[in-house]
């Protein structure tokens, strides 16, 4: 969905109202406001909590959102104060935490996940099914050269969820993690079996059956 004329007025995207209503529309592309950054969206996962959005499962469905929150993208504009640790041209990744206000009560106590000013994005704010999106500059992660945006993109949300158990592990093999079941879980295994560790995951639903 990426447009070559990037710097165009306006871009395209996907919005979604009630119930799996899926709207493509074209927005103005506008500056960000302060703290934010206006980043060209090269690829978007899709990820189950996407449903909160799709299926209205959100305050005021009537409301149109672009759903969306496994972003790899290219920074091409910067609000005010959103630098100077972010420059245009930089390959960023945003996901659903939509990056911390740094004056909350959680905040002050070094507790960003908690931050309670925090936008869900793709669920609160406008996510990453689009040519462009907008997004707090507190909420961006530097995307190193080489990784590919339409492969890695699931990274900033599934691939999150796995990598969270694994550093309390050491060094050693053998070493056990935890993970959800798949499709996420499959990441999670692979990511063990390289790093040498052994994987479980647990999940309420039975076991699949095996035919004969």
């Amino acid at each position: 969905m990426n447009n070559p004329a990037h710097h165009a007025s306006t871009y395209r995207a996907f919005t979604v109202t009630g119930r799996q209503r899926f709207e493509l529309v074209e927005r103005v592309r506008r500056p960000p406001q302060p703290g934010q950054v206006r980043i060209r969206v090269e690829a978007c996962g899709i990820c189950h909590t996407d449903v909160l959005a799709v299926e209205g499962l959100r305050p005021d469905p009537s409301a149109p959102i672009v759903p969306g929150h496994e972003i790899i993208g290219v920074i091409e504009a910067i609000g005010e104060g959103a630098g100077p640790a972010w420059q245009v041209g930089d390959r960023v990744g945003v996901g659903f935490l939509g990056g911390q206000d740094n004056t909350c009560e959680s905040c002050r106590r070094g507790d960003y996940v908690n931050c309670s000013g925090q936008p869900q994005t793709g669920t609160a704010v406008d996510g990453g099914y689009a040519e462009v999106t907008y997004a707090r500059a507190t909420g961006l992660v530097r995307i190193p050269p080489g990784l590919d945006p339409l492969a890695d993109a699931p990274l900033l949300c599934a691939g999150l969820t796995m990598y969270t158990p694994e550093p309390p592990c050491d060094d050693s093999a053998g070493q056990r993690s935890s993970s959800p079941p798949p499709p996420p879980g499959h990441r999670c295994r692979r990511w063990s079996r390289d790093s040498a560790h052994e994987a479980s995951w647990s999940s309420s639903e039975p076991p699949p059956t095996r035919s004969r």
